[in-house]
């Protein structure tokens, strides 16, 4: 049962895979680790897997799947929920949102892992778009109000793959699961529809599959557990933040992962997470302190066109506007110095004008909201 949303203790993982067998493949270890830490794990299908079988027949495998799944789930104490959609017929419909968005609801989610949304099965992607699509209609109550509302958006991760296009995974957290690989197994042992049977016969072999997770995570291995312990480390399950949804800090990561070993001076931040947090403070910044950064954009591209110093705006003062409804004073006394973007740079220089001075100069002359261009 799913703890009442006040942020007490245990924090609630919903994996949501699209068939029975992915989330046990993707992250088996670490569910074994979260159950463990006390928390309440969800293992979700959202198909039944009745097209995953060379031989046997689509209502026979369904029930054999939902059977082997609610083995695996028992193997680790996990929660096994099975959806009625067929195999392979996944679409990212509203009718499909809304249920996943009243699933993430009802099982009060701390957290939602679920494929990446570019894979070679169309059911992992449909699965991913849809829990995408609801990343954030979670927190809307009057989208499928029938179930209560979260007040915080959980934490978006998608398990590993090796696609590369149009952008490969980037590992945020790498979980060590040397120790909870004897539970994976026996989960995955469960499954003997497809582990010994379908994917024995579609494959033809049955290789070390989960070796390569190590290496491929071998940088984010290193971030949480430091180079000599990360060098020893064999079996690996890796994670990658969706810039969907709540965006944790090093401390919410380590709530979220408590088996993670304490930080002993190591860096606080890798690439990935130092993102994260540049992301976040991206939201929480002033109006003022984002045209301070624009202007000076402005400004070396205005030097870079030979168009001299750019006029900053008085600082300090209120209209009495400003005051009564407390708007920045830069939006209401600030007066641009361009007089239209391409009559001041003069006549045929707009193919030479670079894209980010343009973005610069479009947001200095007002255009305060458009969020890439803090980033560029």
């Amino acid at each position: 049962m799913a703890r009442p949303r006040d942020g007490g203790w245990p924090i609630n993982i919903v994996l949501i895979g699209a068939h029975p067998d992915d989330c046990e493949i993707k992250a088996g270890g670490t569910c074994a680790k979260w159950n463990e830490a006390g928390f309440n794990v969800h293992v979700v299908s959202m198909t039944t897997g009745d097209a995953g079988h060379h031989e046997l027949e689509a209502q026979t495998l369904e029930a054999r799947r939902r059977a082997e799944a609610a083995e695996a789930a028992k193997v680790i104490g996990a929660t096994s929920l099975v959806l009625d959609h067929h195999d392979g017929e996944l679409q990212p419909t509203l009718e499909v949102r809304a249920e996943v968005i009243g699933l993430i609801r009802r099982l009060q989610a701390d957290v939602v892992i679920t494929h990446r949304p570019n894979d070679y099965h169309p059911d992992h992607r449909y699965t991913s778009q849809a829990v995408q699509d609801a990343a954030y209609m979670v927190t809307v109550p009057h989208v499928t109000p029938a179930e209560p509302v979260l007040r915080k958006n959980p934490v978006f991760f998608y398990f590993m793959d090796h696609f590369e296009k149009p952008v490969p995974f980037d590992a945020d957290v790498a979980v060590s699961v040397d120790d909870t690989m004897a539970a994976k197994w026996k989960m995955l042992d469960a499954m003997e529809s497809q582990i010994y049977e379908w994917l024995a016969w579609l494959e033809r072999t049955w290789g070390p599959r989960f070796l390569p997770a190590a290496k491929k995570g071998r940088k984010a291995l290193k971030r949480w557990y430091g180079k000599t312990a990360a060098a020893a480390v064999r079996y690996a399950e890796l994670f990658e933040i969706s810039e969907y949804g709540h965006q944790p800090n090093e401390e919410e990561l380590r709530e979220i992962f408590p088996f993670l070993p304490p930080d002993k001076g190591r860096r606080k931040h890798g690439k990935k997470n130092a993102k994260t947090e540049h992301r976040s403070h991206n939201f929480s910044v002033g109006i003022d302190e984002r045209f301070n950064r624009c202007a000076k954009k402005c400004q070396r591209a205005r030097r870079a066109m030979g168009q001299g110093e750019f006029r900053q705006p008085r600082r300090g003062l209120r209209s009495e506007a400003a005051a009564e409804h407390g708007t920045p004073s830069s939006r209401l006394q600030y007066k641009p110095p361009l007089n239209g973007l391409f009559e001041t740079c003069g006549e045929g220089s707009e193919r030479h004008l670079p894209i980010r001075a343009y973005s610069s100069m479009r947001c200095a002359r007002g255009s305060l909201n458009s969020s890439p261009v803090w980033e560029s």
